[in-house]
């Protein structure tokens, strides 16, 4: 089976994207890419054989791959509407953007699929804030997934993130080494992402919540185990008590015996009293502080 994709100059004519910040934006009126992500494009989509493409490993980094149900939607999306958006890849044909594209592609059987290239070279560092990027806008992630990759994006991101919050935040040790202790903002996130202000300012009031529960759970759990200690440091206590009470009991009970007992002399009975006297005292001293 055959599945025809949309062809390049065509472009302008695609349907809007299921992204919420669709790439295609960055095509000016005659149809060059301008940027993505700050990167310089090729001026052309052009299409490639989908066996020459290969994975980029930073993309494994950082994400998962679909669950069978997420790959079988989207391969499903591929077969009815095509692949609007095109891949985005170095000359070299290592993917930047679209890794789980290409795999709905194969698993159509797709032979070529639409590839742009990014034209600057990229640090490893400059790739990965791409990819994350990217990865921002079309996977659906929790708000947590986009939290931790915001602490790769930005060094610093929770004291920066709190300073924007307290102003009379200092820096640590390990900022000021850094120079990368100024407040960090939704707005600049957003700048740096691709995303709208407001999803990103949603986000960081979700895990200021989510860290302030954490914070009074932790609270509530020392409080517990501050409690549960003390009943335990108190009930050893009565137990010791009660272990006291049990030898001093049967050393008086022996004591009283060997008091009453004429068949011994006066030395044999003071030399047993001195020695349950003796056991009395090993046992106080063995019982626990």
């Amino acid at each position: 089976m055959i599945f025809t994709l949309l062809p390049p100059l065509s472009l302008k004519n695609m349907t809007k994207s299921r992204l919420g910040n669709n790439p295609l934006k960055a095509l000016n009126g005659t149809g060059e890419r301008i940027d993505v992500h700050g990167r310089k494009m090729s001026r052309s989509v052009q299409y490639v054989q989908t066996n020459l493409l290969k994975p980029n490993a930073l993309n494994a980094r950082f994400f998962k791959e679909l669950t069978i149900d997420e790959l079988s939607n989207l391969v499903e999306n591929i077969k009815t509407n095509g692949i609007h958006t095109p891949l985005i890849a170095r000359h070299d044909y290592t993917l930047i953007a679209g890794h789980n594209r290409l795999q709905a592609a194969k698993e159509l059987e797709l032979q070529h699929v639409p590839v742009q290239f990014v034209e600057d070279e990229m640090t490893e560092q400059e790739e990965i804030k791409f990819i994350i990027s990217d990865n921002l806008l079309r996977r659906h992630l929790s708000n947590s997934e986009k939290i931790e990759l915001y602490r790769v994006l930005f060094p610093n991101f929770d004291e920066r993130v709190k300073m924007r919050l307290n102003t009379n935040a200092e820096p640590s040790v390990d900022s000021v080494h850094t120079q990368d202790f100024t407040p960090l903002t939704a707005f600049e996130i957003a700048q740096q992402t691709g995303q709208t202000k407001q999803a990103v300012q949603k986000q960081l009031q979700r895990d200021e919540a989510r860290s302030r529960r954490e914070s009074e759970q932790n609270h509530r759990t020392q409080q517990e185990v501050a409690v549960t200690s003390a009943a335990k440091s108190q009930e050893m206590m009565r137990a010791r008590e009660r272990e006291a009470d049990r030898a001093l009991k049967s050393a008086v009970t022996e004591i009283a015996l060997q008091l009453q007992r004429t068949d011994v002399s006066e030395e044999w009975r003071r030399t047993a009293m001195q020695r349950t006297l003796r056991d009395l005292e090993k046992t106080r001293k063995a019982l626990p502080a």
